[in-house]
């Protein structure tokens, strides 16, 4: 019995002996890799067999350290791997070409739960797809790879093999400022800006003058109810909305391209040449948690013959909830581009008078699972177009221009109504183009026992929104006989769609033929013109000479269209002046005013 218990107790103690020989001691510096492992191996007296691909030299400091830690310590110098055998180890490279990579490796199988093998492939990373190959037919995943290696590469197919998850990408591109988009919300729609400044760097520099970036929320506004805002008011705002599904993790994008045709005369030649501008968006969608966070890549570009020329690019992150819409807006910044080329003007509204502003409304949610069984997703590229044609032969500004129409103007007598007086006549203007930058422009008003004035101006176009002319007025009453000769420099701001404002400098000679007397000085005249709605504008005009006695007006006009062609305006004119006429602009009445026009 004694002697049974005796060989039991070396049995029970022999794996702590043997773990106990296996440990490594030792100590290398720049040593060859094969003479360490022969160390190790003579120390430890397990037989380690190394193939021709290992090679180079190590250094290490091991102290009663395991034999398998200590081979990954030393082999992870160069990537090589160990594999157990039946009395040895073999040590080489993990390399599909090496000659003992099968004795190196084992192979398990993969059946993926949620996608194709195929789908899984592409989204492996290069580093393992030597050691992955496929069955379509089988959707089975054979990996066979070193041990070592083998647990890595489950656990990144586990992560890519998960659920298809959808997202629902809703994008509306308008060609208007945020400023101007912001009146358009409904009071509803609380907005709140992220990033508010006045210039947003790209990749390589600046490239978008002006980038805000805001949120707004709403119950009841959404994409859709904005959409139909825009439709609401015609063609005064381009737009383009697009609407796709996308996979979580999939890029997709959206171009956004106008196109410009202008035609050239050249001595007895005429030719046309395209220009194309473009802004390409690209989108990334991640769910998290419950919102969907989309990254974006704004890219501003243009097309020179057949060379693609790049603007810069900026980078935003947005994340949206399903209350939540993005609003994305700016200026690009083409208007040195636009100087340099001449005719090449893109993103500009119809009149041509615009910066290049765009807004860009974002919202995106995920697709519930059970909607995207059977769904194929669709991973698309939306592009749109706008394109402006040549001016046809006949058309466009190469002549006389007149319009006009009769006016009713009531002066109404405040301190008794029964006192005011109406005056009917004919307003008229006209403009004739003498060059690119030249324009010839009149402007001419008749009312029955009261003002007959005419005026004649030469406007030449000194840069982009600034105008510099001379002008000739006179103007007749009853009690009233003046010349006036001006010159003058204008600036117009921004043209918002609903914001116009417009300030002059001038110098004026007038000759007063009642007293005769002649006046020189110099002034200034600001003006606001607010569209309040489709059919209603307050306009606010300042005119000041350094001699107040000669020019101080303050006028406010509010103008109805009634319909069609017909228009009200109540108005008042507030003037120090001693001058029943505005000297440099025809006036109506003085103090409170009603007029009536029929534009033709």
């Amino acid at each position: 019995m004694k002697r049974i218990l005796f060989i039991f107790l070396i049995l029970l103690l022999l794996p702590f002996n043997v773990k106990a020989e296996s440990l490594v001691n030792n100590v290398f510096v720049d040593t060859d890799i094969r003479q360490a492992l022969r160390d190790i191996s003579n120390q430890t007296g397990i037989i380690i067999v190394v193939d021709n691909t290992v090679e180079g030299f190590v250094s290490a400091d091991l102290k009663d350290v395991p034999l398998e830690k200590a081979l990954e310590i030393l082999l992870s110098h160069y990537g090589y791997v160990y594999a157990k055998k039946e009395g040895y180890y073999l040590v080489g490279s993990p390399d599909v070409k090496n000659a003992t990579f099968n004795s190196l490796s084992k192979t398990i199988f993969y059946r993926p739960k949620y996608l194709s093998v195929d789908a899984m492939k592409q989204k492996i990373n290069d580093t393992f797809s030597q050691f992955i190959k496929v069955d379509s037919s089988l959707n089975v995943i054979s990996i066979t790879a070193p041990d070592s290696m083998i647990g890595n590469i489950v656990n990144k197919i586990r992560e890519i093999d998960r659920p298809v998850r959808l997202v629902y990408v809703d994008v509306l591109y308008t060609k208007a400022s945020y400023n101007e988009i912001d009146k358009l919300l409904p009071t509803q729609a609380k907005v709140e800006w992220k990033l508010d400044g006045e210039s947003s760097t790209g990749n390589t520099g600046i490239y978008f003058t002006d980038l805000k970036l805001g949120y707004f929320y709403s119950d009841s506004t959404n994409v859709d109810v904005i959409t139909e805002i825009l439709k609401s008011k015609g063609n005064i705002i381009q737009s383009a909305r697009s609407k796709f599904l996308v996979l979580e993790g999939e890029k997709s994008s959206i171009l956004l391209e106008e196109k410009t045709y202008r035609t050239f005369s050249i001595e007895n030649y005429t030719t046309t040449v395209s220009f194309s501008a473009n802004i390409e968006m690209g989108v990334l969608a991640e769910v998290i948690d419950d919102k969907v966070r989309l990254n974006l890549d704004l890219l501003a570009s243009y097309i020179d013959g057949a060379l693609k020329k790049s603007l810069g690019s900026t980078k935003a992150v947005v994340s949206l909830d399903p209350n939540r819409v993005a609003i994305l807006g700016g200026i690009t910044g083409y208007r040195e581009l636009s100087e340099k080329f001449g005719a090449f003007k893109p993103y500009i509204s119809s009149n041509e008078t615009s910066k290049d502003s765009f807004t860009v409304f974002l919202y995106a949610r995920e697709v519930p699972e059970e909607l995207t069984r059977g769904v194929l997703p669709v991973l698309e590229t939306n592009i749109y177009t706008l394109t402006k044609l040549p001016d046809k032969k006949g058309e466009g500004s190469k002549g006389l221009t007149i319009s006009g129409g009769s006016t009713t103007v009531i002066d109404v007598s405040t301190s008794n109504l029964a006192n005011s007086t109406i005056r009917s006549g004919l307003i008229i203007n006209g403009s004739v183009p003498i060059s690119d930058k030249n324009t010839f422009t009149l402007e001419g008003i008749y009312i029955q026992e009261g003002l007959k004035s005419l005026s004649l101006s030469l406007n030449h176009q000194l840069i982009p929104d600034i105008i510099a002319g001379i002008s000739y007025r006179l103007a007749r009453n009853e009690k009233l006989s003046v010349d006036a000769l001006g010159i003058f420099v204008e600036n117009e701001t921004y043209p918002f769609l609903y914001l116009t404002l417009k300030g002059k400098l001038f110098g004026l000679l007038m000759n007063d033929n009642i007293k005769g007397q002649s006046y020189t000085d110099v002034g200034i005249n600001l003006s606001v013109d607010y569209k309040i709605t489709d059919y209603t504008t307050l306009t606010l005009e300042y005119f000041r000479t350094s001699n107040v006695n000669l020019l101080s007006s303050a006028r406010v006009e509010l103008t109805f269209e009634l319909k069609g062609s017909l228009f009200f305006t109540i108005g008042y004119d507030h003037r120090d002046s001693k001058y029943l006429d505005n000297i440099i602009s025809p006036s109506y009445a003085r103090w409170l005013y009603l007029r009536l026009d029929y534009k033709l």
